[in-house]
């Protein structure tokens, strides 16, 4: 049978026997792999729900003991508005436990554990009411915590009741889960056993089928290469391989006939070239040893007479290509000596190639930075020692030859041999006067122009309130509802226009950073304070985590420093699901403080990270979670901190630690940094538009 196939047919029903053995054991595998799945979603599904709820009532009585220790005079009205929330966590939870716990046992358990509750929230209450009438007594405070330690205790105690209770289903469908897993092992194992032995089979029969021939064909090569040319192949194959066997029979027959032929021509040739070779051969070795040489010498002419054109015609094209190049570029070798230098490069230097050719680049190409007027002199020793291309700031000065700055846009590339060394380097910069000219009229236009239309839409919002408080008529409620909604759009739109202002003053160096001794956490905890009706709304739970000791004041200007924290929290809020959790930590570092701000919202994905911080951006999953937007509060907050002296960066994901020293998976979180010192003050002309919430 398979001596009549072709041997692509072969190749192709071997291919096709292999595929349909590789889809059946896929498909039984993936079965097998949704029955351990099933399996193990048991397991999850029947120990998730109540044992995350034990887990968080755990927690959130430790953190109501905690805010005992906490507790002062000062910090009342927050300790006692976290005490609330917790209470009101610690119900939730209880009532998931109440559904999933049904048994006669478990609910003796969960009766007991609301009386243990109970008591423990009347202890902490009653140490509060006992602290706020004398907070001098500290023995008779200290017993109440002891009272609340042991009753917290037996809390701890009732908790290990429960995650006991589940503790032999989850071991009974785990073992299911095991037996499924390795029942399906063994299943897997047996086809691929089984598949292997096939494909062994199949491969042995196929490679017989094509190696015997190949090695009778090759038997066949050796006997009539050596002669015997009456040999037949004897190879009955049908395919490519029993037709190139009858081609070499053909070709063995047409040798003999031709063999006779030329023997016979054989006998004369060499009886009438005897002689002549004999006469010619001296003269034809000289002859040819003369051609050789002459070849040579010719041939080596030619090629150095075509390198050299090759060589003027290309120096030509460089030089016009150079000449022709709208920007400066300069050439150094390893050493930093110019090698070229351009037409461009001289107009924006004031010196001439001549000038410069063979000096060290340091002395004719001097670049400073726009603000500092600080050399950037490591340019070309970097690239050559680095071998990356290194592109300059957005600030850049160049130092023409009679000291004008002049300011350009540049780059540092390293020349490169084909086995990768680096020998030099190149700088091509250009003049971007005129695109600092333009885009400082774009910022003057926006500021003239957003100044312009504040005063309409501050008198367009007046007339508003007047209309919706009755004082000129009492409207309908269709047009109240035509009116809220003119009053939210034109409060959207003053803000961004104070948005748009604060961004010109910011890009345009006018503003003002002025700086007094004020409380970090005072500032943190009133701008959590500005945000209560949109935590309430979205039913956040906020979480201020203060140093340890209480920080000494640090100068900061407080209208910007609070309009940093609150875009921060605004962001975290306005991004995160209902119910959500966001923490606020404030530390203190060896040279800094920082501030972070973490939430579990929608996060920022990957591949637009590295634009988050440019002006007007927003990534598309934001949008589609918040149409509205002006993409401008991260980038402000940005020119806030690098002019006053600080940073800005972020997490997403993030791991942060509490104060326990727990590490907590949050979507993202970003931090600023302050130096100890406090914020840099800069005496200027403006200060930034105070964002309202």
């Amino acid at each position: 049978m398979l001596k009549r196939l072709k041997i692509e047919t072969k190749l192709i029903i071997s291919f096709l026997i292999v595929s349909l053995l590789v889809v059946v054991i896929g498909y039984i595998s993936l079965n097998e792999i949704k029955k351990v799945q099933e399996a193990f979603d048991e397991v999850i599904n029947i120990h998730s729900p109540p044992g995350h709820a034990i887990e968080s009532m755990l927690q959130l009585s430790l953190i109501q003991r905690r805010l005992v220790d906490q507790y002062t005079i000062s910090e009342k009205e927050t300790i006692l508005r976290q005490y609330n929330q917790l209470k009101k966590l610690l119900i939730n939870d209880r009532e998931v436990l109440e559904r999933h716990y049904v048994g006669d046992e478990e609910k003796n358990v969960l009766i007991n554990m609301r009386k243990q509750h109970t008591d423990y929230n009347g202890l902490i209450e009653s140490y509060f009411a006992l602290f706020n009438e004398n907070p001098n007594d500290v023995k008779t405070l200290d017993i109440k915590k002891v009272e609340i330690d042991v009753v917290g205790d037996k809390l701890i105690e009732f908790h290990d009741s429960l995650f006991a209770f589940k503790e032999s289903d989850i071991r009974e469908l785990k073992h299911i889960a095991d037996t499924s897993v390795e029942n399906a092992q063994r299943r897997i194992l047996i086809l691929l056993l089984v598949f292997l032995f096939y494909s062994v089979i199949l491969g042995v029969l196929i490679a017989r089928s094509i190696s015997k021939p190949i090695k009778k064909l090759n038997d066949a090569t050796k006997i009539i290469g050596k002669g015997n040319l009456f040999y037949q192949i004897n190879i009955k194959n049908k395919d490519e391989i029993g037709e190139l066997a009858s081609a070499f029979n053909q070709m063995s027959e047409d040798l003999r006939e031709r063999g006779k032929e030329v023997r016979e021509q054989e006998k004369k040739t060499i009886e009438n070239a005897t002689e002549l070779s004999k006469k010619i051969s001296d003269l034809e070795a000289m002859r040819s040893a003369l051609l050789n040489v002459t070849e040579d010498t010719n041939k080596k002419s030619d090629r150095l007479i075509k390198a050299h054109k090759e060589l003027e015609e290309a120096k030509r094209k460089f030089e016009a290509i150079l000449a022709s190049i709208g920007d400066a570029v300069v050439a150094c070798d390893k050493k930093g000596n110019i090698i070229l230098f351009n037409g461009v490069a001289e107009e924006l230097t004031g010196f001439s190639a001549k000038e410069v050719i063979g000096g060290h680049y340091s002395d004719y190409v001097r670049f400073v930075e726009e603000d500092t007027n600080k050399p950037i002199s490591d340019l070309v020793d970097k690239v050559i020692k680095t071998g990356i291309r290194t592109k300059m700031g957005s600030h850049t000065m160049l130092i023409h030859k009679d000291g004008q700055k002049i300011p350009v846009a540049d780059i540092a590339t390293p020349i490169k041999e084909i086995n990768g060394d680096v020998i030099g380097c190149v700088i091509v910069f250009r003049d971007v006067i005129h695109e600092w000219e333009i885009d400082k009229m774009k910022t003057e236009f926006v500021s003239v122009a957003s100044h312009q239309l504040k005063t309409p839409l501050t008198a367009i919002s007046w007339f508003v309130e007047m209309l919706n408080s009755g004082e000129v008529g009492e409207l309908k409620d269709k047009q109240k509802e035509y009116m809220t909604d003119i009053y939210q759009s034109n409060k959207r739109m003053i803000t961004l226009v104070d948005d748009l202002l604060n961004v010109s003053r910011l890009e345009t160096g006018t503003l003002e950073i002025k700086t007094t001794p004020l409380q970090f956490e005072r500032i943190i905890e009133n701008t959590i304070k500005d945000h209560e009706a949109l935590i309430s709304q979205k039913k956040c739970h906020v979480i201020f985590e203060r140093p340890t000791s209480p920080l000494p004041d640090i100068l900061l200007d407080e209208s910007l420093i609070r309009q940093v924290v609150s875009n921060l929290l605004n962001n975290a809020i306005s991004y995160s699901e209902e119910k959500c959790t966001i923490v606020i930590k404030l530390e203190k570092r060896s040279d800094k403080y920082i501030l972070s701000v973490s939430d579990n919202g929608i996060g920022i994905p990957k591949d637009t990270q590295k634009w988050i911080f440019q002006k007007f951006f927003r990534a598309d999953n934001a949008q589609k979670i918040q149409t509205e937007g002006t993409g401008l509060g991260l980038y402000i907050s940005k020119m806030i901190l690098e002019n006053s002296g600080g940073k800005i960066w972020f997490e997403s994901p993030s791991l942060v630690k509490d104060t326990s020293g727990k590490e907590e998976k949050y979507s993202t979180s970003f931090y600023i940094s302050i130096p100890l010192e406090g914020m840099k003050q800069k005496k200027r002309k403006t200060t930034l538009i105070a964002k309202k919430i």
